[in-house]
């Protein structure tokens, strides 16, 4: 039983006018695959998409396999991540040396250059993260810069705010 407006038939329309796009549209791909498989086979007041248990339960069974991938996705994202740290843990070595080299002086200077050679394996590890992430080894290099001069500048504000050293 569904209407003719093909993107809001009966079974995504729940009481209270709400429809089931506005709840998918705020999820992951996958997870809004996942609902929407769940909601049109398990509706309470009978407004399901298949009429026969078999076809429900094949809904089912799409949602399950959704959650399988956005599992997949997930676990994806957290090795990307933990790919990503290893690196900003090498760059925040590299920026205390740097600030360890810069209060050196008695002067503070206005600007720090800093210069370093990176080892094949780090610069595989940088290459790797840029593919993992799908921008080139140059983007990555400067979003890497970006974030860490925001790291630094925070670091530098709470330590003029607050007294705090990072």
């Amino acid at each position: 039983m569904t209407t003719t407006d093909p993107t809001g038939p009966a079974y995504y329309q729940f009481p209270g006018g709400i429809q089931l796009g506005q709840i998918s549209g705020e999820l992951t791909g996958f997870g809004a695959q996942i609902v929407q498989c769940a909601a049109r086979s398990c509706r309470v007041d009978g407004t399901n998409k298949e009429t026969t248990i078999e076809g429900r339960i094949r809904d089912l069974e799409k949602a399950a396999a959704f959650a399988e991938m956005e599992v997949e996705r997930l676990a994806n994202t957290h090795r990307r991540i933990a790919v990503l740290n290893d690196d900003l843990e090498d760059a925040k070595t590299v920026l205390t040396q740097v600030k360890d080299q810069r209060y050196e002086s008695t002067e503070r200077p206005a600007r720090v250059r800093a210069e370093f050679e990176l080892t094949p394996t780090e610069n595989d590890k940088i290459f790797d993260a840029a593919q993992l992430l799908a921008v080139t080894y140059d983007d990555f290099i400067a979003l890497a810069a970006l974030a860490a001069a925001d790291n630094v500048i925070a670091a530098e504000v709470a330590e003029i705010t607050y007294g705090l050293q990072a």
